[in-house]
């Protein structure tokens, strides 16, 4: 069995590192999509994301090719609430 290459990535330009690091994220969802299946894996990017907007206090918006996603968290977070949404950030969904 053949050795994985490794990606030299001293040869790229930073953009093109960050595009490799969001292709191989966009695996690793794809892979958990077919592991866990759409819906438990969406869920737990859901929590993530409403997490990562309540620990920050603001709503997100992110816009691409494909359309637009909103998280707006249904709180306004209190001191104690986002130590709550940090530790969900920092721990398993």
């Amino acid at each position: 069995m053949d050795k994985p290459q490794k990606r030299n990535e001293d040869s790229n330009t930073p953009g093109q590192n960050l595009a490799h690091k969001n292709e191989d994220f966009c695996q690793q969802m794809a892979d958990a999509v077919s592991k866990y299946g759409a819906s438990e894996t969406l869920s737990c990017i859901s929590r993530f994301l409403l997490a990562v907007a309540c620990f920050d206090g603001n709503d997100m918006r992110f816009t691409c090719d494909l359309g637009e996603v909103s998280i707006k968290p249904t709180t306004d977070a209190s001191l104690s609430q986002r130590r709550q949404c940090e530790s969900i950030t920092h721990s398993k969904c």
